[in-house]
This record gives structure tokens, C-alpha cells and sequence, in this order.
């Protein structure tokens, strides 16, 4: 399966004010996760997952296991404890099971009737919970298992459409009549790398885009008069066809995989909910521990507390990292323009596709049906981390030979 490397840091060329440097660093490398920056201590890829995001763990901890004994044995604990003791002449253990067992029903009873045993702790801010989703749900083709993905694949790939061929590897693109789509990269009998993508508007103008690595290409998005308004880490449906050596200039279609977002009613809300914190680490345990007491530095510089993102901003998670270690995640808040549910006619499962104005330019974002099920309020705000892909199917390269796609 394709591998696209792990999500790492925000690039702040487009964001409402540059983000707070990382403190302190080993070999220089972190990650912005929304609210801090955190040391980015290994960044293998990651394979693109059919599947639910939700994985459950092999190995439950001890207190899981604990709680999956049935409540009604809780009290029968103390009893048995009781019984053995008498039946061994133990009497004491008799004595010492009876209280046992009162306070086994009363915690029971204290927590069927709903009751927290623990303090619980207010919430900083309204802010909805973000939906977690795997990439391939984000386009309706979630799977349950390896070989449904096989199966997938067997039925789809006779169906694609060729866009090209480069040194024995053949890139394969099918679309869905909802729009969704798959690319599958193939070479010989070997098993092809998978792109989910989605057809979305050729609106977006990209200069200069360069290949990171195997799978990730860098651009800047221009407007028509050329001036550069941000950056953006972009998987392209035509990797494996563009120049490696030559950077190149294009018109693209970009669609954002929404594999971790939440959608706020309105400006005002996403700007009070703890979403749209942007805060460096140690300013971060600040928020936590003193939310009412801006840093010093701050009050000395007149800075308004907590630094927060606006509505509208973008930035890739790719600028503090090596360009082998480069993925094309991103950091993403935007107005919502309109949105409509589509149903994959393949899988049958239900999209969300929502059109949203970021920073610097517009993009179609693609959302698991199954974990939205509400439709997005337009002049809302969406917000949370993203997958970007790119189709660019025609080409210029920059230094002035040939136009693409090429076999």
C-alpha cells in the first residue's frame, strides 16, 4: 500500500501570526499538534489504513481488563472471600469479608445511579469534539480487512482510466460517479500503491512544485497575478509522472481528506473554543495550569492572551522537517462555503463534501459520512488536521522544455 510519512510540523508562511519557536530540540525536528509543539523523537511512514480510525488495541492494560468484569460479581467477591475463610477455620476472613461486601453494593449502587466518583473537570471552552476518520473513509472506500481491499482493487482497477507510464510503472486513476476516486500505481504482478483522492474544481495555480521524496511534493499556491499567497505539502495523483530533477508549474484540482476535524456554527465559536489555541509548549502548560494569567512576556509586549489561529488559515506539516521525512498533512481552518452527502456508488457508503475559503486559496474538503451526522452550517468553521492531494494534469516545467504528462 502507498506509505505517506506521519504528520510532523505546521508551516507558518499563511497563518495568522508565526507560531512560537520550539524551546528546545535534540536534532531540531518537532510537530505542531494544534495547540503545542511536541519532539518529533522518530517519523517512519504510515501506511494508508481501509479502515476505522478507531483501532482497537491488542493488548488491553490491566484496567481495562478490570472493567470488562461484570458488575453483578463485584459484591460476590467479598461473599466468596467469606466462605473460604470460614470453610479453612480462617474466621477472621469471615469478620473482614462482611464490610467488604457493604462497601462492594454501595459502590455499585453509587455508580449505577450514574454518580462520579472523581471531580470532574470543567471544560476550558465550548469546542466540539473533533471526528476522528482513516483516510480511505474520508472517500467512502473504507474496508474492513486486507482482503476487501484486494477485492476492492480487483473490481475497480479494470474500470480506471491510464493516466501514464514511467519505467515500468503504470498509474491507473479510477473515479466513482460521487467523485471519489483511486489511484493505483502499479509495476509488473506487484501489489499497487493506493491514492485515494477525490475530483475536485481545477481552480488552484501551484508554482514551483519540487518532490520532497517518493510520495510528497512542495508548491506555492500563486494568484493570477503570480504572487505567492502560502505554501503546501501535496500528494499528486501524477507523482510518479512528473520530473524529479526540474521543478514545474500547473493548474491543479487539491482536496483535503479530513481524517481529524471539528466544525464550529460560527466564527465567534471556533475563535472561543480551545480549537483555535496557538500556543508553544510552555505557553501551553500555562493555558492548563493558569488560564487566566497571560506569561510574562506577553504583558511585557502587550500580546493578547491566549495567542489563538484565525477562521481562515493553513499551513502544511512539513517545513521544520527533512525532505525524506516530509508528509502531506496539514493544519487547517476555513469558512464554509457550502456542503453537500454524496453516497459512493462502489461501497455505498456516505461523504460529506464541504467547499471551504482557507488561507490563500479554496479547496474542497472530504469528510466520513458516518462520523458527521450533520450537515455543516454554512459560514461556519471547519478546523483540524488534513490530508492534501493534488491532481495536476498538465504541466509546464519551469526551465522551459516540454509540457506533461509524458509516458
Amino acid at each position: 500500500m502507498s506509505r505517506i510519512a506521519a504528520a510532523t510540523t505546521v508551516m507558518p508562511t499563511s497563518l495568522p501570526a508565526t507560531p512560537p519557536p520550539p524551546e528546545e530540540s535534540g536534532d531540531g525536528n518537532f510537530y505542531w499538534d494544534g495547540k503545542t509543539w511536541l519532539p518529533i523523537v522518530r517519523s517512519d511512514p504510515a501506511v494508508i489504513r481501509f479502515g476505522s480510525a478507531a483501532a482497537i488495541a491488542r493488548d488491553l492494560p490491566m484496567g481495562a481488563a478490570l472493567a470488562r468484569i461484570p458488575k453483578w460479581l463485584i459484591p460476590l467477591l467479598p461473599l466468596i472471600v467469606g466462605v473460604v475463610g470460614w470453610a479453612f477455620g480462617q474466621l477472621w476472613l469471615t469478620w473482614l469479608a462482611i464490610p467488604l461486601a457493604v462497601v462492594a453494593v454501595l459502590v455499585l449502587a453509587w455508580s449505577e445511579a450514574g454518580v462520579p466518583l472523581e471531580r470532574s473537570t470543567p471544560a476550558a471552552s465550548p469546542s466540539p469534539p473533533r471526528a476522528e476518520s482513516s483516510i480511505s473513509a474520508c472517500v467512502g472506500l473504507a474496508v474492513g480487512d486486507w482482503g476487501e481491499v484486494a477485492e476492492l482493487v480487483q473490481a475497480i482497477a479494470p474500470l480506471g482510466e491510464v493516466l501514464g507510464e514511467a519505467g515500468g510503472l503504470k498509474v491507473v486513476r479510477w473515479q466513482d460517479p460521487s467523485g471519489t476516486r483511486l489511484v493505483m500505481e502499479t509495476i509488473g504482478d506487484d501489489d499497487p500503491d493506493l491514492v485515494p483522492s477525490f475530483a475536485a474544481r481545477t481552480r488552484v495555480r501551484l508554482r514551483g512544485v519540487q518532490m520532497l521524496n517518493d510520495d510528497v511534493a512542495m508548491a506555492t499556491v500563486v494568484d493570477d497575478e503570480g504572487q505567492a499567497l502560502t505554501s503546501v505539502a501535496v500528494l499528486i495523483e501524477q507523482r510518479r509522472l512528473i520530473p524529479w530533477d526540474q521543478p514545474i508549474d500547473g493548474v491543479a484540482s487539491i482536496v483535503a481528506l479530513g481524517t481529524s476535524v471539528s466544525i464550529h456554527e460560527s466564527p465567534d465559536d471556533f475563535g472561543e473554543s480551545d480549537a483555535s489555541l496557538f500556543l508553544g509548549w510552555k505557553d501551553a502548560e500555562q493555558w492548563r495550569l493558569h488560564p487566566d494569567e497571560p506569561p510574562a512576556e506577553y504583558v511585557r509586549e502587550g500580546l493578547k492572551w491566549p495567542r489563538r489561529m484565525a477562521g481562515e488559515s493553513f499551513g502544511s506539516y512539513a517545513v521544520f522537517l527533512k525532505p525524506d521525512q516530509a508528509g502531506s498533512s496539514a493544519l487547517l481552518s476555513g469558512t464554509i462555503l457550502a456542503a453537500e452527502r454524496r453516497t459512493v456508488i462502489q461501497t455505498g457508503q456516505q461523504i460529506l463534501v464541504a467547499e471551504v475559503r482557507t488561507a490563500g486559496f479554496d479547496v474542497t474538503v472530504c469528510l466520513e459520512g458516518a462520523a458527521h451526522k450533520e450537515m455543516p452550517p454554512v459560514g461556519g468553521i471547519l478546523s483540524g488536521s488534513v490530508l492534501m492531494v493534488a491532481s495536476l494534469d498538465t504541466w509546464q516545467v519551469r526551465a522551459g522544455g516540454g509540457q506533461g504528462p509524458a509516458n
